[in-house]
Formats: structure tokens, C-alpha cells, sequence
């Protein structure tokens, strides 16, 4: 009867429910009166149309598969992605730990309404009871996934209690179930400082910083865990860094910063939270960033061509080499001279390896279009050539890497800012689980993603012939011409 009154799941849910019948029946009837078992309440509309019938719960459980469909969306083939570092299997697992507790039994994926319909709870009338049990039946159903709609809201009502809901009806409800599950904008500022002292003691050698403004409010935030500065050692030092805008009540911008490591994957050094992308928020984030990377030896900081950046570069780092991101560098050309059909000479001189090649590129846009090669100049040649760079950036053009991992927050941009960096430990967690799981099955010395190179050129290193020239000398016969190679 409860199941089927309160448009409860038969499968999930098993509710027990006791009636105190209102006094006007109980002085009516005698002291031995036997109890009355009732299958369907529509047997005794009249007992269940009295507003002054209580109800009270006796037993109130549920177990539910809680779906969090996280789709990242990100290709991860241009850097070695480890097979089923994402994939959907590893999403059905995901739920935060600062809610496993409360929607968990500890060991099991079970939910519990519990913390919010408990054993012996009372109810002045059936209505307050069907609000209760929906409002929990939306929480626990539909709170915790993203990527839902008003639509899916107005059909999920329909469908468990048949109830009819306009959009707007649909969208209030929406984020009422989002703010149960993960706060409001408001208890996530709240509950920043001791988020972030938890994880400094379960995390140790991480670096957080929280600057609050004159009036003790939220300015600017820095996070850094400590598994990946310690990872960091051991990378190619060549940093990217990028900021991607917010999207809850206070927006701000999220910067980022990010690594490859060996296998050609993205790896996350630290995320900042600013109020905008500006001198001064860059200085601070660079300044804190700097506590995390030793200057023992060179660095290389790839970005876009944002002006703030190269300021900041400049100040907080002197001794480090900057570059610029080539496809933003394309962008612009496609912009300013609509230039698509010269974007093949302009990618082969920034790819370019050698001079002769190099300077060919050249030659054959200035041919076409002399104020582009003009642009390009200006552009500052040592920022996004290969050849004329002083520093190593190694395979490294883009900030594909660090816009990769902003396109991965996506689906979190939204949240409370607790949940938010919630949600970005738990998937570095993941990334760096498989990822271990992964170099402790290979059989060799090398990554899998060198190992997968290794195989591509061996073929064409076949098609060559090596002579010695002197210790760290060759001459290399074949390709497109004969060169001497200097190891």
C-alpha cells in the first residue's frame, strides 16, 4: 500500500508504515476491537482523508546503483591515454567521500534516507509526509548525476508519482535536489578552510593557500597536491598553464597548470581560483605556483599569448623560457589575414627542426602574403618556432594539455567551490591509480607510450643508414635528405 501510494520503487525501496487513527474513530470504538489490516488505503477513504491522521514511520530503507554519469569528454590519444583511465565502469564508482558517508553504509554502494526520514518519525498529516518522501526521493535520485534538465525532472515526477510540473516548477526542483546533495554556494565557501586542512593531513606535502580580502571574504585560493609536485621531480620540466572561466553563483576563473609525464598523459600540478584573469591574479597564482617547482634547474612555461601571463612569467619566474601556444598563435591568423589555406606553411616553419626548413616556410609566405610573415615576426619567433626556441619544450606546442584538463572539470564548473575541489581530487585520485596500476604491469624499462614510438620509428630507422662521425656524432643517410645528427 505505502509503495503504491507514495509512488515508491517496489524493487528499491521497502517502506513500513503505522497509522494512529484520529480520536474521534478510536472513542467510538470498544477496548476489544481486534487491529485492522488495511492492503490499500482507498479501502478506508475516510480515515485517509482526515487531515489529523498521523503518520508515523516504522521502518524506512532504501538501496539504489547510484549512476554518476561523468562524461568527460576529453581525447586523451595524443597522450598516451591509459586504456580505461576513464572509462564508464570507473564513473559508476564515482561518488565524493564527503557524501559516501551519508548516502553509504561505509563498505557497500547503498543509500540510506536515514539522515532524513528516520525511525519514529512523526508527520501532522499524509501530505507532509508524500512532500518529505519526495523531496528525498529526488535528493537520492536524481541530486547526485549531471548533465540533467528540467525535462528530466518533469518526467522522473511523472513517472514515479504522476505528477504534472512546468518548467519552472522543474527547474526549482532541480536545484533544490543539486543544493541538498551538494550544499549551496555559500556552505561551500563556509566549509573551505577546514576542506582544505583535511587535506593537507591526508595529503601530506600538499600546498594550499587561502587569501580572504579586508572584509574576511573569499579572494583567491591555491591548491597543489602533494602527490604531484613529488611526480613533478621526476617529469620533463616543461609547465603549461591556462584559465577557464566558472559558472556558479560567483563565477571567478579557474587556472590551471599541468605537466606530461612520460607516457605522454596529462598531468595536474595546481589549480588556483581568482576572481579574474589579470595581473595581478596571475602574479599571485605564479608566486604560489613557485613554492611547488624547484629552481635547480631550467623550466619552460607554455601558454596563450595573454599578456598577463608573460608579466607574471617575467616576474615570478626570470629564469624560466616561456612559449606560446601555436594553435592560439592560428587562431589568430585565421582571424586577422583569413588565412586557412597558409596554415600548412605556418604550422611546418613553428614544426620545423632544422634552419633550412625553417627559413623554406618563410620564404613561401612571404611569397603569398608578406604581412602575414610580418605578423609572425612580431609574434616573436623565439616564442613559437621549435628551431629558435632557447629552452626544451620536447613534444610539447600547445596548451592542449592544460585546456584538456578544463574541458575534464567541465560538468563540476558549477558546483559549490568544496565540492568543486571534491571533485578534482577524486579524479586525480583515479587518473593517478590506474595510471600506477598500469607502469606496474609493463615488462620493460619504458612507458607504454614511449614503447608505442619506439615501434613507429623503428620502421622508418630501417629505411637509414648510420655512419659514426666521432662519440656523439652521425651521419644519417635517407628521409627526405642526408644530415648530421649531434647527439
Amino acid at each position: 500500500m505505502a509503495q503504491e501510494d507514495y509512488g515508491l520503487d517496489k524493487k528499491i525501496e521497502k517502506v513500513v508504515l503505522t497509522y494512529s487513527l484520529p480520536d474521534v474513530i478510536l472513542q467510538k470504538m470498544a477496548p476489544d476491537t481486534p487491529p485492522m489490516h488495511v492492503t490499500n488505503d482507498r479501502q478506508d477513504e475516510d480515515s485517509n482523508a482526515a487531515d489529523d491522521v498521523q503518520a508515523t514511520v516504522d521502518d524506512v530503507q532504501a538501496t539504489a546503483d547510484v549512476d554518476v554519469d561523468v562524461d568527460d569528454g576529453v581525447n586523451y590519444s595524443d597522450y598516451g591515454k591509459v586504456k580505461d583511465e576513464d572509462s564508464d565502469e570507473d564513473a559508476n564508482e564515482t561518488l565524493y567521500d564527503g557524501h559516501k558517508a551519508q548516502c553509504s553504509g561505509g563498505e557497500g554502494r547503498l543509500l540510506s534516507l536515514n539522515d532524513n526520514i528516520y525511525v519514529g518519525q512523526s508527520f501532522p498529516s499524509k501530505a507532509e509526509l508524500v512532500s518529505k518522501l519526495k523531496s528525498v526521493a529526488v535528493k537520492y535520485r536524481v541530486g547526485i548525476k549531471d548533465g540533467l534538465t528540467p525535462k528530466h525532472i518533469k518526467d522522473a515526477m511523472r513517472n514515479m508519482f504522476g505528477m504534472k510540473l512546468d518548467y519552472n516548477t522543474s527547474c526549482r526542483a532541480l536545484l533544490c535536489a543539486q543544493e541538498l546533495v551538494r550544499g549551496t554556494t555559500k556552505d561551500g565557501y563556509e566549509n573551505l578552510p577546514s576542506y582544505l586542512r583535511q587535506i593537507e593531513i591526508s595529503n601530506p606535502g600538499t600546498v594550499t593557500c587561502l587569501e580572504k580580502d579586508g572584509e574576511n571574504r573569499f579572494k583567491n585560493l591555491f591548491l597543489s597536491f602533494g602527490a604531484s609536485i613529488a611526480g613533478f621531480t621526476y617529469l620533463r620540466r616543461v609547465i603549461v598553464v591556462d584559465g577557464t572561466h566558472l559558472c556558479g553563483k560567483y563565477e571567478g576563473v579557474m587556472l590551471v597548470a599541468a605537466a606530461q609525464d612520460d607516457n605522454f598523459q596529462i598531468f595536474p600540478l595546481a589549480f588556483a581560483i581568482v576572481d579574474a584573469e589579470n595581473d595581478d591574479s596571475w602574479e599571485w597564482f605564479f608566486t604560489q605556483l613557485r613554492r611547488c617547482v624547484s629552481d635547480q634547474y631550467d623550466l619552460v612555461i607554455v601558454s596563450d599569448r595573454h599578456g598577463s601571463i608573460k608579466k607574471a612569467c617575467e616576474k615570478v619566474f626570470p629564469w624560466a623560457r616561456r612559449g606560446i601556444c601555436y594553435y592560439h598563435l592560428q587562431q589568430m591568423i585565421v582571424q586577422k589575414f583569413k588565412g586557412n589555406h597558409m596554415l600548412y606553411l605556418v604550422k611546418g616553419a613553428a614544426y620545423a627542426h632544422t634552419l633550412f626548413d625553417f627559413n623554406r616556410y618563410m620564404d613561401e609566405i612571404w611569397n603569398i602574403n608578406p604581412n602575414l610573415t610580418t605578423y609572425l615576426e612580431n609574434a616573436y619567433i623565439l616564442l613559437w618556432s621549435q628551431v629558435h626556441f632557447q629552452g626544451d619544450k620536447y613534444n610539447i606546442k600547445t596548451s592542449n594539455i592544460a585546456e584538456s584538463i578544463n574541458f575534464t572539470l567541465k560538468p563540476a564548473k558549477g558546483f559549490p567551490i568544496s565540492f568543486l575541489l571534491e571533485f578534482i581530487r577524486e579524479k586525480l585520485g583515479r587518473w593517478f591509480f590506474k595510471r600506477r596500476e598500469d607502469a606496474l604491469s609493463l615488462t620493460s624499462h619504458h612507458s607504454r607510450g614511449v614503447e608505442n614510438l619506439l615501434a613507429i620509428r623503428k620502421e622508418y630507422a630501417y629505411m637509414m643508414n648510420v655512419e659514426r662521425i666521432d662519440g656523439w656524432r652521425f651521419f644519417v643517410r635517407g628521409g627526405h635528405r642526408d644530415c648530421v645528427v649531434d647527439l
